[in-house]
Order: structure tokens, then C-alpha cells, then sequence
């Protein structure tokens, strides 16, 4: 491979991995809206994507420019903030497409193309999932379902998991946190955990097999300890609610990025 092709495939990755950020930031805006508009029983079609764009850049609902859908150069471009009111628009969302570049270059240097194609696909998921779910409390099916499917394909033609550990995984990962959903609700009176959660945990089990499901979850518990320790210690309350998907999509990277690095 010459030196051209060394620097253009890497580059190529990370400004996917941008793009993928802008599609991110789009997506946690958006779904819960079309969620909020579904359940609510008046979803207004036609108004949808034009509404969910407003949502997602400022409250005083600018037009869209075509430069607005330019990953990272919009937000700098715009100084993070709006052109019409000039209100702070939120720097998460140049982070996003930042760190979605970062992780996919990293990914092409690190492991094979599919194999970094498929761990940026995952992290994109997983990623929407932790913002939307910290946001909103929601861990949507749109989201966990396909991410759990792809697992199961992913490990079908892959060499780090068989397809029957895989199936497994998705199996137990969805009983072991039912099971502990409805041991807390019988002795507490209380719900501590939601469906969402257990569909999540579901589709990290048929990414990386039931084997790595003991040390998902009790890194999760741990993740989830801590934000509510180092809560506690900047506001000087507990928090109320506390979301378990991110710490749970933490834990489930974190498990299959040393997977493959280590098997690579």
C-alpha cells in the first residue's frame, strides 16, 4: 500500500465518522419527538422532519441552511450560536461528531476494515442510545431491536463470538435484568429498572456472548454508582433518577473494543 492510499483510508474513516456524529445529533433529537408525537396520538406528518430539525439547533426556530448540515464546520462556523438570536447553541453536538470521527479513525487503524466498520456501526448505536436515554429516559425499540439483530449477524460471519453464544448472550442478557427488575419490584414496591434496559442489555449480549454478561453488568452497576456519587458530591443531592443506558452502553463497548483488540 503507498503512502497516498496509508493517509487517504484513515481520513476517509474519520470524516464518516463525522458524519456519523451529524446523523447521531439528528437522531437523538428526533426520535424521541416522533415518540413524544406517537403516543400523544397527534402526530403531525407533514410538519415531522421540519420540526425535529428546529428541535434539534435552537428554540427560536431559525431556517435551515445547507451549511447546517455540514458536520463539525456548522457549529464552528456559527461560533456555537444561533445565527437569528444568537443564543449558545450546546457544544455536545460539535463533541459528538468529534468523537465519532475520532473513534472511527481510530477503529481503521487499529482492526481490519469490516471489523472497524462493524465496531463504528455499534458505538454509533450505542452512542444515540446513552444520549437519548440520559436526555429522555427513553431507550427506544427503533434503536435497541436493530442494534441486537446486527449483533446476531455480525457474529455469524464474524470469528469472535458463534452464533450460539450470540443467541445466548441476547437471551440471558434480557432475563437477567427482567429477573432483577421483578426481584427489586416484589421487594421494594418500586420499579428500578425499564424495559428499555433489558432489550439493551439483550442486543450487548448477542455483540459480545453470554460470557461477558457478569462483567457488562457489574461494570454498569459501578459506572452507574459513581455518576451518582460524583452527582451527589457536585450538586450535594442524590439523584433521583438515575438513566442505566449509558453506563450499560459504556460497559458493553468498553467489554467488546478489548474483545477484539485482544483477539485481533
Amino acid at each position: 500500500m503507498d503512502a497516498t492510499s496509508t493517509l487517504l483510508i484513515p481520513a476517509l474513516y474519520f470524516f464518516a465518522g463525522i458524519i456519523m456524529g451529524k446523523v447521531i445529533n439528528h437522531i437523538g433529537q428526533y426520535l424521541p419527538y416522533l415518540i413524544t408525537e406517537h403516543d400523544s396520538q397527534e402526530p403531525s406528518t407533514a410538519s415531522m422532519p421540519h420540526s425535529a430539525w428546529k428541535l434539534a439547533y435552537c428554540s427560536c426556530h431559525p431556517p435551515a441552511h445547507w451549511h447546517d448540515y455540514v458536520p463539525v464546520f456548522s457549529w464552528l462556523a456559527l461560533r456555537g450560536r444561533c445565527r437569528v438570536c444568537s443564543a449558545p447553541i450546546s457544544p455536545g453536538y460539535l463533541w459528538v461528531e468529534l468523537i465519532c470521527g475520532i473513534l472511527a479513525l481510530c477503529f481503521s487503524l487499529l482492526f481490519p476494515p469490516a471489523i472497524a466498520l462493524a465496531l463504528a456501526v455499534y458505538s454509533g448505536f450505542l452512542l444515540t442510545l446513552s444520549l437519548i436515554d440520559a436526555r429522555t429516559f427513553l431507550l427506544p425499540d427503533k434503536l435497541t431491536l436493530p442494534l441486537l439483530w446486527l449483533g446476531l449477524l455480525f457474529n455469524s460471519f464474524s470469528d469472535g463470538v458463534s452464533l450460539t453464544d450470540a443467541v445466548y448472550g441476547a437471551v440471558a442478557g434480557y432475563l437477567l435484568l427482567w429477573s432483577l427488575y421483578w426481584f427489586f419490584r416484589l421487594a421494594s414496591g418500586r420499579e428500578g429498572l425499564g424495559y428499555g434496559d433489558f432489550k439493551l442489555l439483550a442486543a450487548l449480549g448477542a455483540w459480545t456472548g453470554w460470557q461477558m454478561l457478569p462483567q457488562i453488568t457489574l461494570l454498569a452497576a459501578a459506572s452507574g454508582l459513581l455518576w451518582a456519587g460524583l452527582s451527589k458530591w457536585k450538586k450535594g443531592e442524590w439523584i433521583a433518577v438515575l438513566p442505566f443506558g449509558p453506563p450499560l452502553a459504556a460497559a458493553g463497548w468498553l467489554t467488546l473494543l478489548i474483545h477484539w483488540y485482544i483477539i485481533r
